[in-house]
């Protein structure tokens, strides 16, 4: 059944990962720039699958002048896999990502030194207090999944020391199956391939997939909403596998 909601961790999905076992080298400089969601096992989407994935989440977009998507000011740094609201990693033997790109890819990599981006001090100070949000909002969000063995709504309020579980918010939204149309098909340019599918009603239909550099197609992981983890990040979070290739690829939903 692929439109699944989870609320808590199972055998075969975590939230809130140890970064170290999502990112292939110097976790510490991930960290700046990316944060790690939750982790799935790929078995749970297609048995034949052996290994882990993850649903990772970009810093960016900031807003202010240089507002748009994830990448959209950085086109020197661009490559097939990461560009304007798309960013793609490279999957080792152990399932840790490596970033297909430098990290210039994002706005905020050595701002003070960078000679392809020129932003006002008001635009340089709001790019610093994103950053900074999200960073508190996520370490927020963590802690209380760990306490709690859920998130829950900015509202909830604890009875006898628990929350009700209507309180709780959803740590996924989709888990295998297709995608569906959204606006992340159609809001910035990555090659797509349409592929025929059945609805939940058992209606036939088409979903887009997005497409390797070789023509073959990747495959749809999940989908998980980010601002259940990240209060100042209002999107949807989709996950693409290229199986062969060992290639993550992330795209985002903005409502």
């Amino acid at each position: 059944m692929p439109y699944i909601e989870l609320f808590h961790n199972q055998d075969d999905f975590q939230a809130f990962p140890d970064p170290k076992t999502v990112f292939a080298s110097d976790t510490k400089r991930y960290l700046e720039f990316i944060l790690p969601l939750a982790t799935v096992s790929l078995s749970r989407i297609n048995q034949d699958w052996r290994g882990k994935i993850h649903f990772v989440l970009p810093m960016e977009p900031f807003g202010g002048e240089k507002s748009g998507v994830v990448g959209s000011e950085t086109e020197k740094y661009h490559t097939y896999l990461c560009r304007p609201n798309w960013i793609g990693y490279h999957i080792n033997d152990q399932g840790q990502y490596t970033l297909a790109a430098d990290f210039h890819y994002f706005l905020n990599e050595d701002l003070d030194y960078r000679d392809d981006v020129s932003l006002s001090e008001e635009a340089l100070q709001e790019l610093k207090e994103v950053y900074a949000l999200k960073r508190k909002s996520y370490t927020k969000n963590k802690k209380h999944f760990q306490e709690f063995g859920a998130l829950h709504q900015s509202f909830a309020r604890r009875r006898n020391g628990k929350y009700s579980d209507d309180s709780r918010l959803e740590l996924t939204q989709k888990l295998g199956g297709f995608p569906g149309w959204g606006n992340w098909a159609s809001a910035t340019e990555f090659p797509l391939t349409k592929v025929e599918c059945v609805d939940e009603e058992g209606d036939p239909c088409t979903s887009p997939l997005p497409v390797a550099e070789d023509g073959s197609r990747f495959e749809f992981i999940g989908s998980i909403p980010a601002y259940s983890y990240v209060d100042e990040h209002p999107c949807n979070l989709l996950l693409f596998y290229h199986p062969e290739q060992q290639l993550a690829l992330t795209t985002f939903d903005w409502s």
